[in-house]
C-alpha cells in the first residue's frame, strides 16, 4: 500500500469513528447567539448570493452591504452569460474573483467578468496550470492589474458585513486528483453560513471533515461537482447539516448529474434541494439568522428526480 493510500485509510477510519460517536447528536447555532450576531449587522445590511445557471458548470456571485465575490464562471461559451449579468446589476467591480480550481467549466466564464468589472484581487488553487482555458485566464487577469494569489487554509477575509475563511484544500499531494485539490470556503454572514466546496469529492471531504469538521456546518451547501456520486456521503451530509442545498449543473448532461445517490442522501437529510438545470438561477438570501431560496423559475420542479445523460461533455 502506497503511502498516500495508507494516509487515505486512517483519516477514513478516524473520520467514520468520529461519525459512529456522534450518532443521533445533532448541532444548531443557540438562539441566544443567532439573536446577538443578527442585531449586530447594520441596519441597512443585506445578503444574498445567485448561484447562476451555466449549464453543466459552476458559478455564484455573492453581495453584501455593496461588496462583490464571484466563485467561478462556468465553462468559456458562459462568459457572455456572467458579463450580461453584471451589466445588469450595474456592478463594474469586484472585490475578489475565485476560481476554485482550472478545469474549464469553472474558469472559463470568469474572462466575462474581466471584461466589465475591476477586481481587487483574484483566488486560486494554483498560479498555473497546461491548459488553454487557465493560461488565458491568468494572462486576463495580469493585463486588468489583478493579483493572482493562492489562500492558505485558515485566511479568513471580509465581504462588506460578511466574511469568509479557507478550509480546503488540506493535506494537499500532488497525486490527488484534481477535483480533490479544489478551493473551499465558507461564508459567514451573521450567524448564517454557506459552503461552497468546488468539484471536491469524497478524499478532499474526509480531509476536511478530519482537519476542520466543526467549521463543516452551513445552512447552504453549494453541492460538490455538480451533484455527481462521488460529491457526497452519508458523512458529509451529517458534518455539513444543509438547509439548504443547490445543485449547478447542466440539463441532460452526459454524466447524469445529479446522481441518485447523492439526491438520496440529502432527502434523507432534511436538506431542500434546488437545480439550475431545472430552475435556472437561484438567489438565497439571509437575513443574518435564517435563509431563503427563490429560483428563477419553475418551483414546483421534481429536484428529486436523477439527472438524465444527454449530450453535453465538456464538464470534468
Amino acid at each position: 500500500m502506497s503511502l498516500h493510500s495508507f494516509r487515505h485509510f486512517l483519516i477514513c477510519l478516524t473520520v467514520s469513528f468520529l461519525c459512529i460517536c456522534i450518532t443521533g447528536c445533532s448541532f444548531s447555532f443557540p438562539e441566544e447567539s443567532k439573536a446577538a450576531v443578527s442585531s449586530a449587522l447594520p441596519a441597512s445590511s443585506s445578503f444574498a448570493v445567485t448561484f447562476i445557471d451555466v449549464g453543466q458548470g459552476d458559478s455564484s456571485l455573492i453581495q453584501c452591504d455593496g461588496k462583490y465575490m464571484l466563485i467561478d464562471g462556468g465553462l468559456p461559451d458562459q462568459s457572455q452569460k456572467i458579463y450580461a449579468l453584471l451589466k445588469k446589476r450595474n456592478i463594474t467591480h469586484l472585490d475578489y474573483i475565485v476560481c476554485t480550481h482550472a478545469h474549464s467549466d469553472h474558469v472559463g466564464g470568469l474572462a466575462g467578468a474581466l471584461q466589465i468589472a475591476s477586481c481587487d484581487q483574484a483566488f486560486s488553487n494554483t498560479l498555473t496550470y497546461s491548459s488553454k482555458v487557465y493560461t488565458k485566464f491568468v494572462k486576463q487577469l495580469q493585463e486588468h492589474d489583478v493579483p493572482l494569489s493562492i489562500p492558505s487554509v485558515g485566511d479568513v477575509y471580509s465581504l462588506g458585513s460578511a466574511s469568509f475563511e479557507i478550509l480546503g484544500p488540506t493535506d494537499r499531494e500532488a497525486s490527488m486528483d484534481e477535483n480533490d485539490q479544489s478551493l473551499v470556503l465558507r461564508i459567514q454572514y451573521g450567524s448564517t453560513y454557506f459552503l461552497f466546496t468546488g468539484d471536491a469529492e469524497q478524499e478532499e471531504q474526509q480531509l476536511l471533515m478530519y482537519n476542520s469538521y466543526d467549521s463543516l456546518k452551513a445552512n447552504v451547501l453549494k453541492a460538490a461537482h455538480h451533484g455527481s456520486s462521488n460529491g457526497a456521503s452519508a458523512a458529509w451530509i451529517k458534518a455539513v447539516q444543509p438547509e439548504i442545498t443547490v445543485i449547478s449543473c447542466g440539463k441532460n448532461n452526459a454524466y447524469g448529474h445529479p446522481h441518485e445517490k447523492t439526491l438520496d442522501l440529502l432527502k434523507k437529510a432534511g436538506s431542500a434541494v434546488y437545480r439550475t438545470d431545472l430552475q435556472g438561477d437561484i438567489t438565497v438570501t439571509s437575513d443574518g439568522s435564517t435563509v431563503s431560496a427563490l429560483p428563477a423559475k419553475n418551483a414546483d420542479a421534481d429536484v428529486w428526480q436523477p439527472g438524465e445523460k444527454g449530450t453535453d461533455s465538456e464538464s470534468s
